[in-house]
């Protein structure tokens, strides 16, 4: 039952990464081609980010992509549709305080 209630939400996130995922990609290997990576080290290396931010954002039942109080049993059920707001909570906090600690750049 648990499976069936994600089926929509799994739907929903297939689409949202094939149709953002393909404009990122796509743009992603023209600047990188542009400052002069070769287009097979670009493919790789924009596929390479493009996993790796849409691990970061998209809902996730991975035990290091949710707070652990979703991962418990009883977060499962109760948090289960808040696991994407959190997620983006947790990246603009960190964002925050990288800018804070004069990490990384505006």
């Amino acid at each position: 039952m648990l499976q069936k209630g994600f089926l929509p939400t799994q739907l929903a996130d297939s689409f949202a990464i094939a149709s953002g995922g393909s404009t990122f990609y796509r743009n992603k290997i023209n600047a990188l081609v542009k400052q002069g990576v070769s287009q097979k080290e670009a493919e790789e290396q924009a596929y390479r980010d493009f996993r790796e931010i849409a691990e970061e954002s998209q809902q996730s039942s991975r035990p290091d992509k949710i707070s652990q109080q979703q991962a418990s049993n009883v977060g499962r059920v109760i948090l289960a549709f808040a696991n994407t707001p959190s997620q983006y909570a947790r990246i603009i906090k960190k964002a925050a305080s990288d800018l804070k600690n004069k990490r990384g750049d505006w």
